[in-house]
């Protein structure tokens, strides 16, 4: 490699020589360079003589070849190369990406135009799900609850442990026989979720207790399943706790 570009450099200073007398040449020579990259291609140039110097275009392109600039098959450089040196991925140099300055934890992932993006890191606890075709971080949805199978009246179960941090955002009830029922779910045995207990007018139907408070849960918190009252024993009375993480 070191010697062709040496030959190149020489040719590039050769001045424009008088016409001469056409002179039978001999055999072209080839020079094959050794690989760049074994395996895959090898490099050959035919050695032909110039009646006359390169032209300025001409030495324009092999400058551009000696510096390591990249060219076409004919010498032509070619746009976005970026002349060979280190640059960063997400930068204007790749034009099928995003400039960005990514930090620890963030994704890349195609966006609509399309091109590679960033897409930043969530937050402890999330996962990603699909959102019309891209991706978004969401908290993990859980549920913890369970059936009261022929409650007497009023009881409170304690149903579960906090191993971490979460939110409640719903408590819901079902009722099966009897004529009614009022439920509700609480945190570490005060701390009531809903506001107002929830009637479980319809049997066979999951209900809803609407808006929720004291909803932040540690690790180590309690939950407890309340039945508050029933009437017309009934055979079971389901209570299901919603929750997030975190």
């Amino acid at each position: 490699m070191t010697s062709i570009r040496a030959w190149l450099r020489r040719l590039l200073r050769r001045r424009p020589e008088r016409e001469k007398a056409p002179v039978a040449e001999p055999a072209a020579p080839l020079i094959e360079a050794p690989p760049l990259f074994p395996g895959l291609f090898r490099v050959s140039l035919v050695l032909e003589p110039l009646a006359a110097g390169p032209t300025p275009a001409t030495r324009t392109n092999l400058f551009k070849l000696l510096s390591g600039d990249y060219a076409d098959q004919e010498g032509n450089p070619v746009s976005g190369g970026g002349g060979g040196g280190n640059h960063n991925l997400l930068s204007a140099t790749h034009p099928d990406t995003v400039a960005g300055s990514p930090v620890q934890g963030d994704f890349l992932y195609a966006n609509a135009t399309p091109a590679w993006a960033r897409f930043l890191k969530g937050s402890n606890g999330q996962f990603i799900i699909m959102v019309s075709g891209a991706p978004a971080w969401s908290a993990i949805p859980f549920s913890v609850g369970g059936p009261i199978l022929g409650p007497a009246g009023a009881i409170n179960v304690i149903a579960w442990r906090a191993p971490f941090a979460c939110t409640v955002t719903n408590v819901r009830g079902y009722r099966v026989g009897g004529t009614g029922a009022t439920i509700n779910a609480r945190k570490n045995g005060s701390l009531n979720h809903l506001a107002s207990n929830l009637s479980l007018t319809s049997a066979d139907t999951w209900m809803d207790g609407g808006s929720v408070q004291n909803t932040s849960y540690a690790a180590g918190d309690k939950l407890e399943l309340m039945v508050v009252s029933i009437s017309g024993a009934p055979t079971q009375i389901a209570i299901q706790v919603d929750f997030t993480r975190p």
